[in-house]
């Protein structure tokens, strides 16, 4: 863990739809977890996002596993929580049924799951893994672009032409 992490305790956010589960989560996180863990849950995406923007939120526990069809507009809240927070660590919580959907949220940017059915320890060891691996947020992050150049028959005219632009671009530092 970081040297900042290490000093204050670890904030979990918990967004988890149903309250006796939630509380159960709650309880392991906080077991798992040790003294140097808080948990708050919440119920919906929204209030989860107000709560990141707030700030000091290490880690978000996500449940997959609730709404009114199996997996439907679970998949595109967690979409949408990695876009509003991309440095923040999203663990996700599944049901045995519901694996598919947690392993196309890893595909997606998760930092891990856990089947709630079988978590026992996972769930402790899914946090720390994903809070050792959490990406340095104070470094900036550049978006590149990409072109491309198509030659008719790919000789060394297209190589001049691409070479002159890349080089005028690096000129003028785009």
């Amino acid at each position: 863990m970081t040297k900042n992490t290490l000093e204050r305790s670890l904030f979990i956010l918990l967004v988890q739809e149903d309250p006796a589960e939630s509380a159960m989560t709650r309880a392991a996180v906080e077991q798992g977890g040790g003294a140097t863990c808080r948990c708050q849950s919440v119920e919906r995406l929204t209030t989860a996002l107000a709560r990141i923007a707030g700030g000091d939120v290490d880690l978000v526990l996500m449940d997959l596993a609730h709404g009114a069809q199996p997996g439907s507009g679970r998949l595109e809240d967690f979409l949408k929580l990695r876009r509003e927070a991309p440095a923040t660590p999203i663990v996700v919580l599944c049901n045995a049924q519901g694996e598919g959907l947690a392993l196309k949220a890893m595909r997606a940017g998760a930092a891990d799951y856990v089947i709630k059915e079988t978590s026992g320890d996972g769930l402790g060891r899914a946090i720390r893994t994903a809070i050792e691996l959490k990406p340095n947020a104070e470094l900036p992050r550049s978006s590149g672009k990409v072109m491309a150049l198509v030659g008719a028959k790919g000789g060394s005219g297209t190589t001049t032409v691409t070479l002159n632009i890349a080089s005028a671009l690096a000129q003028q530092r785009h």
